[in-house]
């Protein structure tokens, strides 16, 4: 993983989580991916009483701003 999308699994783990949970509490964690095909994507992990539920957004090419907006578009 390079420097770029490095900084965006950081951004998503602990920055953008923090916004995410004051928001919404029942969001576990998101977790950042980038995929073999060059395709990256956050994906919001709630807590719910059935278990865990996966909500994918893609945010390949976003900078951190636009990635926040989509992440935050989505919960």
């Amino acid at each position: 993983m390079d420097n770029g999308y490095e900084q965006k699994d950081i951004f998503v783990r602990h920055e953008l989580l923090q916004l995410v949970q004051a928001i919404d509490k029942d969001v576990l964690r998101l977790e950042y991916r980038l995929h073999k095909t060059g395709e990256e994507s956050v994906t919001i992990v709630y807590l719910t009483s059935c278990g865990e539920h996966f909500k994918p957004v893609n945010v390949t090419g976003d900078s951190l701003k636009s990635l926040t907006m989509d992440v935050i578009r989505r919960i």
